[in-house]
């Protein structure tokens, strides 16, 4: 029909690269481990971890997996009186 074999099935070729950049995302998510708030908290000790003495063991439960430190980082989501709050409510002892 007028094309050559090189071309080949314009649809054909379009459902190959579609399930080719899925299987890349999935691989490509599957290999980097955690997402959302655990990514986010894994960057935060990282970070605070160049900047404060932490232990090399590391923590029992790290700041970064709790509800304050969300609170803290995250200020205009969370009224200063719920943060205060929390401070008071929160074990600190080991």
């Amino acid at each position: 029909r007028g094309r050559g074999k090189k071309e080949g099935n314009p649809i054909g070729k379009w459902i190959q690269n579609r399930r080719q950049r899925r299987r890349q995302r999935r691989s490509a998510a599957a290999s980097h481990g955690a997402v959302g708030t655990e990514a986010n908290a894994i960057a935060n000790m990282a970070r605070n971890a160049k900047h404060f003495s932490y232990p090399t063991e590391g923590f029992v439960t790290p700041i970064e997996h709790s509800l304050l430190y969300a609170m803290i980082e995250f200020p205009e989501r969370y009224p200063e009186t719920v943060v205060k709050k929390e401070i008071e409510e929160e074990e600190f002892d080991v």
